[in-house]
C-alpha cells in the first residue's frame, strides 16, 4: 500500500504555522512566507491575457516566447489563509492532511524552496527543533558540507518524502538533482515548477500562461497538457513516434508527480494507450493517492510492472470524492482489489461512468466488482469486457437494472463464462427499467432461450433506442425472436446484429419485420451468412417501408449471375440506393448507385461505399455529382481504392462547397493525380460545414503545401484534418503559416526522425486555438465579466455559429442552458457594439445635419440595436486608444 507523498507536511515551516496559530497568530505566521513574493527575478502567477492570435505563444528554437502579466494579477495567499480555508484538523493524520492540503498550504505562488525571513518590525521565532536558516551568501555556502547544501529548501524534501514513499527509485540525491533540473528550466519564464494552483470560481491557474514550458518537457514522453474546459486542463498521449528514454520518463513522471498532487484545475487523466510510468508506477500511484482534482481517469496498465496492482488499486481508492469517470484496463485483480474498487465506486457518488477492460476478472472477482459497483445509483454507463461476472454478478447487475434510474449505456463485450442463465437474469432487470437507451452484448455466447427472453422483455421497452448483439452465434431461432421483436417495438432506432450466422431463411423473416416496423432507421446484418437470395427478400422488403435509412449487408455471396443481376434490379426499382449498402463487386454497381441516390435525397444522412474494384475517375466524378443532390448527407465513408483526376476533384471540390450538412469525411485509400488535391483544397476552404477530415494528403511540394496551407487560411470549421505526409522543410513552413488558422485542434501527421521541433510547434498551436475556443465558451457564460474588453467578445463572434462551439458550450453547461448563454452573449456585444469596438465610450452625438435629416442621435435604443444587429466587430477596423472618444 503506498504511502502518500507528505513532503509538505514534513517540512519545516508547516510545523511552525500550525504552532503559531495558537500562539502569535497571523504575525508569525507571516514570517515564514516563501522567498518568491520578493525575488523580483520570479515572477508570480497572474491572471492569464487573451494570445493575440497574430503571436501566438510557439516556439520552434526549444525556448519558449515569455508570456506576460498584465494588471489584476490574484494577491498572493498566506498561509495562515489557506489553513483556514482548507486545512483540516492539525490531529489528523499527515496522510490525509497531505492529500487534502498539499497545494493549497503553498496557494497562488509559493515555491518549494522555503527560507524563513522576518517581517520588518516582527521579530520572527524559529520553531522547536528548527535550526534558523543561514544568509544565502557565498561564504555560507563554502561554510558549510556539500551534503547541508543539497538539504536545504523543499526540493530536497520533496525528493526526500518521494521517495520514502517510493523506496525502489533512484536515490533521493538523484530525485532532487532532476528537480532542481526542472527549476532551472521553469525559471527561465520567470516561475518555478512548485508553485502551487491559484485557480478561483472565476480566475484560471498560472499554468494557463505556462503550458508551453509543460508540454516542453511532457512531448518528451509523447503526452501532453492542453485546457480541457474553461480553467481546467487534462493530461493526455499524443500520438506519434514513441519515446522510451529512461531519464526524460522520470523528468516527466516527476513533473506529472507535481501536477497532479498540487493542482487542482488538472480534472482530467487519459494514459488509455500506454503508460509513461511503466517504469516508475509507484509515482503513477502516488500521484493519484494524493491528487488534488481529478474528475476523469483512463489508464491502461498493460505495462505496469508486476506487483504493483495492488498498490495502484490503493491508489485508486484514495482518489478524491469528485471523480466522476473511471476506466481502467488491463488491472490483474483479485477479489480482494476489486472488491475494495467496488467499495470506492459505492461510495462515491460523483461517478457516472465507469469502464473495465481487458482485466480477465474471473466470475468470483466479478461478482466481487459488481456487488460495490451496484450500490451506486448515480452510474449512467457500465462497460465491461473481457471480464466474467457469473451468475452472482449478472443477478446483480439485473438488479440495479430493475432499480436504476439514470443508467443509459450498458455494454458486455467478451465475457468470458456467459451463459443462458446471466442473459436471462439481466434480461429479467429490464423488464421494469426505464432508463437504459443502449445495450451491446458482443463476443458472448447467447442462447437460443437466451435471446428469447431478452425479445420477450424488450417489445413492451419504450426507453431502449440503441441494441447490439453481435458476434454472438446468433442463428435463425434468433432471427424469428428478434423477428418479432421488431414487429412490437416502437421505440427500436438502431439494430447491430453483425457477424453472426444468420441465414437467408432468418434475414427473410426479418425482411417480413420490416415491412411492419415503422421506427427503425439502421439495420446491420454484415458478415452472416445471407445469399444473394436473403438480400433480394431484404431489398424488396424496402418497398414499403420508408423509414428505414440504412440497411448494412456488407458482401454476400451470388449462387449465379441471375441471382446478382435480381439484386441489382431490386435496387433500382425500390428506389433503395444510398439506404442499402453493399459491397460492390464491379463499377458498374457503383454507377447505379450513383444514378439512384437522388431518389433518396432527403433521407440519406450517410454514405458508406466498399467495393473490391478499383473507382477510377469517370465513377468517381458521377458519385460525387450525385452526393451533391443529397441535402441531409452528414457523413461520408469511401473505404474503397479511389483514383481522383482533376475533373472527379473538380465534382468533389462542388461537392464541399455547396454542402451545408455534410461534417464527417473519411477516404481510406485515395491515388490522387497531380492537381487533383488542390483542387479538392480550394473547395474546402470555403466549405462552411465539414468538421472532420480524414484522408491521406501528400505535401512533399511546395504547390501541394501551399494549397493545404491556403485552406486552412480560409476554411473556418474544420477541427482535424489527417494524415499530412510531409518534408521536413515543408512542414516548417506549414507550421508558420497555422498560426493564422483559430480553428484546427487536431493534425494527424506521419512523423519521422528529425520533425520534434515543428510537430512541437504545431501542437502549440492547436493547443492554443483549444483555448481560443475556451475564451469564446467562457465569454458565452458571463459577458458582463469582460465589460468592453473586445478580444473576448471577438472570439465569441468567430466561433459562435460553429457547431464545434455550440457542441463545447452544451458539453460544458449543458443544452438549456447554451442556449440562453448564446442570447446573452450576442445582446450583451450589441447593446454595447460602439463602446466594444472602441468608437465611443457614452452616447453618440451628431453634429446637425445642414438639412435637418434625421441622423443616428436621433434613433432610440431599439432601432440602434436592431441595425447592430447585423454588424460584427470584425466590420469595425481596430482603432489606436488615443482615437477613441468619450
Amino acid at each position: 500500500m503506498p504511502a502518500c507523498s507528505y513532503a509538505y507536511n514534513k517540512l519545516p515551516h508547516k510545523h511552525s504555522v500550525l504552532e503559531n496559530e495558537g500562539r502569535n497568530g497571523p504575525a508569525m505566521t507571516l514570517a515564514v512566507l516563501n522567498k518568491t513574493h520578493d525575488d523580483p527575478a520570479i515572477k508570480q502567477p497572474g491572471v492569464p491575457k487573451y494570445n493575440r492570435w497574430d503571436e501566438p505563444s510557439v516556439s520552434t528554437s526549444g525556448q519558449p516566447y515569455l508570456t506576460t502579466h498584465g494588471k489584476g494579477t490574484p494577491r498572493h495567499v498566506s498561509h495562515l489563509e489557506a489553513d483556514q480555508r482548507q486545512c483540516k484538523p492539525a490531529a489528523e493524520s499527515f496522510r490525509n492532511d497531505f492529500c487534502s492540503r498539499q497545494t493549497d498550504s503553498t496557494n497562488a505562488g509559493s515555491s518549494s524552496i522555503h527560507q524563513h525571513r522576518t517581517i520588518p518590525g516582527r521579530p520572527s521565532k524559529p520553531s522547536p527543533g528548527v535550526k534558523p536558516s543561514l544568509p544565502y551568501s557565498s561564504k555560507a555556502r563554502h561554510d558549510r558540507p556539500a551534503a547541508a547544501t543539497v538539504t536545504t529548501g523543499i526540493d530536497h524534501q520533496y525528493a526526500l518524502n518521494l521517495h520514502k514513499s517510493c523506496p525502489s527509485l533512484p536515490p533521493v540525491e538523484d530525485i532532487a538533482k532532476r528537480l532542481k533540473d526542472l527549476q532551472r528550466r521553469f525559471q527561465s519564464t520567470g516561475l518555478r515548477v512548485d508553485m502551487s494552483c491559484s485557480m478561483t470560481d472565476t480566475e484560471p491557474c498560472w499554468i494557463s500562461n505556462s503550458l508551453t514550458m509543460f508540454n516542453r518537457i511532457f512531448s518528451e514522453t509523447n503526452i501532453e497538457v492542453k485546457e480541457e474546459e474553461p480553467r481546467k486542463f487534462s493530461v493526455c498521449f499524443l500520438d506519434g513516434i514513441e519515446r522510451s528514454d529512461h531519464n526524460r520518463t522520470f523528468n516527466a513522471c516527476i513533473l506529472l508527480h507535481i501536477l497532479l498532487t498540487r493542482h487542482k484545475c488538472v480534472q482530467s487523466l487519459l494514459l488509455d494507450k500506454r503508460t509513461i510510468a511503466n517504469r516508475f508506477p509507484e509515482i503513477l500511484c502516488d500521484a493519484l493517492a494524493c491528487n488534488r482534482g481529478l474528475k476523469h481517469l483512463a489508464i491502461d496498465c498493460w505495462d505496469i510492472s508486476p506487483g504493483y496492482e495492488h498498490t495502484l488499486v490503493s491508489s485508486f481508492c484514495k482518489m478524491p470524492a469528485r471523480i466522476e469517470t473511471i476506466a481502467v484496463s488491463n488491472l490483474s485483480m483479485g477479489p480482494s482489489e476489486a472488491a475494495r474498487i467496488g467499495e470506492m465506486v459505492a461510495k462515491r457518488e460523483s461517478v457516472r461512468i465507469i469502464k473495465f477492460l481487458d482485466n480477465g476478472m474471473p466470475p468470483g472477482v466479478g461478482t466481487e466488482l459488481m456487488k460495490g459497483v451496484c450500490r451506486n445509483g448515480s452510474l449512467e454507463l457500465i462497460w465491461l469486457r473481457g471480464n466474467a461476472i457469473g451468475l452472482g454478478g449478472a443477478r446483480i447487475l439485473g438488479e440495479y437494472l430493475s432499480m436504476s434510474l439514470k443508467l443509459r449505456d450498458l455494454s458486455l463485450s467478451h465475457v468470458p463464462c456467459f451463459d443462458e442463465g446471466q442473459l436471462v437474469l439481466i434480461a429479467e432487470g429490464l423488464k421494469t427499467n426505464r432508463s437504459l437507451e443502449t445495450l451491446k452484448i458482443e463476443y458472448c455466447h447467447v442462447t437460443p432461450t437466451g435471446i428469447d427472453t431478452l425479445a420477450e422483455v424488450l417489445k413492451t421497452n419504450s426507453t431502449l433506442k440503441n441494441l447490439a448483439v453481435s458476434a454472438c452465434g446468433l442463428a435463425q431461432t434468433a432471427a424469428r425472436s428478434l423477428g418479432i421483436l421488431l414487429e412490437f417495438n416502437s421505440a427500436l432506432l438502431d439494430v447491430d446484429l453483425k457477424d453472426n450466422i444468420i441465414d437467408d431463411t432468418g434475414a427473410m423473416r426479418l425482411a417480413t419485420s420490416l415491412r411492419i416496423n415503422t421506427h427503425l432507421e439502421t439495420l446491420n446484418l454484415e458478415a452472416n451468412h445471407i445469399s444473394s437470395v436473403g438480400v433480394l427478400t431484404l431489398v424488396e422488403a424496402l418497398a414499403s417501408n420508408k423509414v428505414l435509412k440504412e440497411l448494412r449487408l456488407g458482401s454476400f455471396p451470388a449462387q449465379n449471375a441471375d441471382n446478382e443481376q435480381a439484386v441489382r434490379t431490386a435496387l433500382s426499382s425500390t428506389a433503395a440506393h444510398g439506404r442499402v449498402q453493399l459491397c460492390y463487386k464491379r463499377l458498374s454497381y457503383v454507377f447505379d448507385l450513383s444514378e439512384g441516390l437522388h431518389l433518396n435525397a432527403k433521407r440519406i444522412t450517410s454514405i458508406h461505399l466498399t467495393a473490391s474494384v478499383n473507382i477510377k475517375g469517370d465513377c468517381l466524378k458521377k458519385l460525387f455529382g450525385s452526393l451533391a443532390q443529397l441535402s441531409c448527407l452528414e457523413s461520408l465513408c469511401l473505404e474503397s481504392p479511389i483514383r481522383m483526376d482533376d475533373s472527379a476533384a473538380r465534382k468533389f471540390a462542388r461537392l464541399l462547397v455547396t454542402t451545408k450538412t455534410l461534417k464527417r469525411i473519411q477516404i481510406n485509400d485515395c491515388n490522387a493525380k497531380k492537381g487533383a488535391l488542390e483542387i479538392v483544397m480550394e473547395g474546402l476552404k470555403v466549405n462552411q460545414s465539414v468538421s472532420h477530415m480524414e484522408m491521406e494528403f501528400s505535401a512533399t511540394r511546395s504547390s501541394w503545401t501551399n494549397a493545404f496551407v491556403n485552406m486552412l487560411k480560409g476554411n473556418k470549421t474544420l477541427t482535424h484534418f489527417g494524415h499530412i505526409t510531409t518534408k521536413k522543410s515543408e512542414l516548417r513552413y506549414i507550421a508558420e503559416e497555422l498560426r493564422t488558422n483559430h480553428f484546427l485542434t487536431s493534425l494527424n501527421i506521419w512523423e519521422q526522425p528529425g520533425y520534434e521541433e515543428d510537430i512541437f510547434a504545431i501542437n502549440e498551436i492547436l493547443r492554443r486555438n483549444a483555448a481560443h475556443l475556451n475564451r469564446a465558451v467562457e465569454f458565452a457564460l458571463d459577458p458582463e465579466k469582460y465589460g468592453v474588453e473586445r478580444e473576448p467578445a471577438e472570439s465569441f463572434e468567430e466561433l459562435c455559429e460553429t457547431q464545434t462551439f455550440q457542441n463545447h458550450l452544451s458539453r460544458v453547461v449543458g443544452p438549456e442552458r447554451a442556449s440562453e448563454a448564446m442570447r446573452n452573449a450576442r445582446r450583451h456585444i450589441t447593446t454595447n457594439l460602439f463602446a466594444i469596438a472602441g468608437v465611443c465610450q457614452g452616447p453618440v452625438t451628431c453634429w446637425p445635419h445642414p438639412k435637418g435629416a434625421p441622423q443616428a442621435d436621433s434613433l432610440n435604443i431599439w432601432c440602434c440595436m436592431d441595425i447592430f444587429s447585423y454588424l460584427k466587430l470584425a466590420d469595425i477596423p481596430r482603432t489606436s486608444p488615443d482615437s477613441v472618444t468619450s
